[in-house]
């Protein structure tokens, strides 16, 4: 009777010392998985810091973007043919000046070079 006991006492501490080690376990993932998520979260909210700088840096050129491409494509067409002093002093003493002079002004980028 007393082995019987033994055997089933024995038997019970077997189960539970395996169910310890299965929730051990189960305890472990669930770490890494919390660990893994807070990296995930941190790099998140780095990307959404240089998402938000990017977003205002494309809306700043924005402003801008149509009278760069229009002095990039009228130095292209035809300006690209004369030499380098003619084209600096066509683009910065004439183009410009005379987009920024109009009635209603086109804005340009500070410094715009349509070579670089």
């Amino acid at each position: 009777d007393l082995d019987r006991h033994l055997q089933s006492l024995t038997a019970q501490f077997e189960k539970a010392a395996t169910e310890k080690l299965c929730c051990q376990e189960e305890v472990t993932r669930t770490s890494q998985t919390i660990e893994l998520a807070n990296r995930l979260v941190g790099g998140l909210q780095a990307e959404n810091v240089r998402w938000s700088e990017g977003q205002l840096e494309l809306e700043s050129q924005l402003k801008t973007v149509c009278g760069d491409v229009l002095v990039a494509a009228a130095f292209v067409s035809y300006a690209g043919y004369f030499t380098q002093p003619y084209r600096h002093q066509l683009l910065h003493g004439v183009l410009i000046p005379f987009l920024r002079e109009l009635q209603t002004p086109i804005p340009l980028t500070d410094g715009l070079d349509p070579v670089l």
